[in-house]
C-alpha cells in the first residue's frame, strides 16, 4: 500500500509574544490538525520585536536578527525544500524592505511564495517613491497572495501576482451563557493605542452622561503608545465618569466580559481586520465602528452595527445611545452579529480556506 506523502510548506510567520492579530492568527494555523493533518511545515520565526511598543522601532540588534533569520531562511530551503513557502509579509514601511530581502532569496531557491496580507496601505505607500513601485513589482509578480477581505484585493492588483484569494480570519468558538445585568456594558478592547480609537471612545462618554443610568464603561487593554498613566490623567481631567480600565484580559478573564450585555465601540483610525470585532460579534454585542480597512465587510452597517466616521466621538454618543434607549433592536443588531460570525469567522471556516489555498497553489490546475 502507497504511504500517503504530505507537501511541504516553510511558514515564515511572527508568532506571540507579543499577542497581536497576526501573531494570534498564525499560532492558530502551525496548531491547526487540518493544517497538519494534510501537509508537512517547517516554521522560521520572523521575531524581531518583544513587546508591542517595539514593532516599529528600528535599531542595530534587528539588522543582526535580520541576517540571522535570512540564514535560517536559506538553510531551510536547501535542506527542508518545501514545495511553497507561506509568508506572512510586512506590506509597508522599514519592515517591508527588510521582508523584501527575503524574498530575494526566495526567488533565488525559485519556490512558489503565498503572501498572507494582514495588512494594508500598499497603493499609498507605493506612491510616495518611484523606488517603493519597483520593489513592489519585484516582490508580488508571479506571488500567490490571500487578503483578507475583497475590499483590500484593489491594493496590489498593479503589482501582478499570479493570483490572488479572500480569506476572511476566524477565531476559535466558545461556549458561553449570557450574564444577565440591567445595564448595558460599553466596552473597548484593544491594546492601549491612540490609532485604535480610545479618546474617542473616551470623548463619547461624555456626550453620555445624561444617561449614564443605562450603561457603565470599561476599557480592556495592554498599555502601548498611551501608558495607563496618561489614561487615568485623561479621565480626570475631562471629568469622564462611570468607566473603569480593567488591564489586559486574555482567553477565559477576558470572555468574562464579553458574556455581559455589551456594546463593542471600536472607533479605530487604521487597522485591516480587526479580531476584536468577529469576537464581539460572537457574543452578541453590535458594535459601533470606522470605515477602515475591511471593518465595512465585516459590520453591516444598521444590520450588526453601525459605522462611523473616524475622529468623530459625537457621532460615537449617537449611535450608542440609539442602541442603549432601544434594546431591542440591540439585541436584534447583537444577534445578526452572531448568526454572521457563525457563517463566515469560525477557525474552522478560516482554517479548511486556507488548507484550500495551499493545495490551489502547490496541485495548480492541469488545464492552466
Amino acid at each position: 500500500m502507497k504511504s500517503f506523502s504530505k507537501s511541504r510548506i516553510l511558514f515564515l510567520i511572527q508568532l506571540p509574544p507579543p499577542i497581536h492579530g497576526v501573531s494570534t492568527m498564525n499560532k492558530y494555523l502551525i496548531d491547526s490538525k487540518r493544517i497538519l493533518d494534510e501537509f508537512e511545515i517547517r516554521v522560521v520565526q520572523l521575531k524581531f520585536s518583544k513587546a508591542l511598543s517595539d514593532l516599529r522601532a528600528f535599531s542595530l540588534v534587528k539588522i543582526i536578527r535580520m541576517l540571522v533569520i535570512g540564514f535560517r531562511i536559506t538553510l531551510k530551503l536547501i535542506f527542508f525544500k518545501p514545495k511553497a513557502v507561506y509568508y506572512t509579509i510586512t506590506p509597508t514601511g522599514y519592515a517591508f524592505y527588510r521582508d523584501a530581502f527575503y524574498v530575494i532569496i526566495l526567488k533565488i531557491f525559485k519556490v512558489k511564495r503565498i503572501y498572507h496580507l494582514h495588512g494594508k496601505g500598499i497603493k499609498q505607500y507605493a506612491n510616495k517613491r518611484k523606488i517603493n513601485k519597483i520593489v513592489y513589482r519585484f516582490v508580488f509578480k508571479n506571488s500567490y497572495v490571500i487578503c483578507m477581505s475583497d475590499i483590500l484585493q484593489s491594493e496590489i492588483e498593479a503589482f501582478h501576482p499570479k493570483e490572488m484569494f479572500t480569506v476572511n480570519n476566524g477565531i476559535e468558538v466558545i461556549d458561553y451563557e449570557e450574564k444577565k445585568e440591567k445595564k448595558v456594558q460599553l466596552l473597548f478592547l484593544s491594546n492601549l493605542i491612540e490609532d485604535k480609537g480610545l479618546f474617542d471612545f473616551l470623548g463619547a462618554l461624555k456626550y453620555l452622561n445624561d444617561i449614564e443610568p443605562l450603561f457603565y464603561a470599561t476599557i480592556i487593554g495592554n498599555p502601548s503608545n498611551v501608558s495607563e498613566l496618561q489614561l487615568v490623567d485623561f479621565i480626570k481631567s475631562n471629568k469622564i465618569r462611570n468607566v473603569t480600565y480593567e488591564g489586559a484580559k486574555y482567553g477565559n478573564d477576558k470572555y468574562e466580559y464579553l458574556k455581559k450585555p455589551t456594546i463593542l465601540i471600536f472607533p479605530t483610525r487604521n487597522d485591516t481586520f480587526p479580531l476584536v470585532i468577529i469576537e464581539a460579534m460572537q457574543f452578541g454585542a453590535p458594535v459601533i465602528s470606522t470605515v477602515e480597512g475591511a471593518i465595512p465587510d465585516i459590520v453591516d452597517d444598521t444590520v450588526t452595527g453601525f459605522l462611523v466616521p473616524k475622529n468623530n466621538p459625537k457621532a460615537i454618543a449617537e449611535k450608542a445611545r440609539f442602541l442603549l434607549n432601544n434594546p431591542t433592536d440591540r439585541i436584534k443588531m447583537g444577534e445578526s452579529g452572531k448568526n454572521k460570525f457563525h457563517s463566515r469567522y469560525k477557525l474552522s471556516t478560516f482554517e479548511e480556506n486556507i488548507k484550500s489555498v495551499f493545495h490551489a497553489v502547490i496541485t495548480p490546475n492541469p488545464l492552466n
